[in-house]
């Protein structure tokens, strides 16, 4: 066991230090698309297609540190996250992968957009939204299993209590749990 937690923490290590070489390169194209303006090149559509390489470098920056972040705290040790960064399982990793790529397929659509032809960005455009179709359903079929009925919370549960009481009654707490 010991073993995988240092190959994990390798793992993450490596995705830290190529969200920062991300971050990095979207940096580089910033200051690229800062020398494209004074020449007039806001109104060409290379400069839209930088602007929107930019925007995708720091998304998949910002998802590999999220992985990275979410590998280290399954398997290494626990981090001080905020809950919405805490990740509970690699299907969660799996969920944040998925729903990155599918932005990043909408990114790359626009780029492609601009310098194809019509039909061509059509097949594209229709591959795009196949798989990110795929994905957005995997996601949902990912969600309704991991939050299953009757693990929800009840809404006439008492705070804190999720599903329904042992006894099978829930219309009101009982004298030793707190009213609402």
């Amino acid at each position: 066991m010991h073993r995988l937690r240092f190959l994990v923490a390798i793992a993450s290590l490596i995705l830290a230090f190529t969200s920062t070489l991300t971050m990095g390169l979207s940096a580089a194209k910033v200051v690229y698309l800062v020398r494209l303006l004074p020449a007039g090149g806001g109104k060409s559509d290379q400069t839209l297609v930088v602007l929107l390489n930019v925007v995708d470098l720091i998304l998949i920056a910002t998802v590999q540190i999220i992985i990275a972040l979410g590998l280290w705290e399954l398997f290494v040790g626990d981090l001080d996250l905020p809950d919405w960064l805490t990740v509970h399982s690699l299907k969660d990793l799996k969920g944040t992968l998925g729903e990155a790529l599918v932005l990043v397929f909408a990114i790359k659509f626009f780029e492609h957009l601009l310098d194809s032809t019509p039909l061509n960005a059509l097949y594209y455009g229709a591959a795009v939204a196949l798989v990110s179709g795929t994905l957005i359903a995997l996601n949902a079929v990912h969600l309704t299993k991991v939050q299953p009925q009757d693990q929800a919370p009840s809404p006439r549960a008492p705070a804190g209590q999720v599903g329904p009481r042992k006894d099978g009654d829930n219309s009101r707490p009982t004298s030793s749990e707190p009213g609402p």
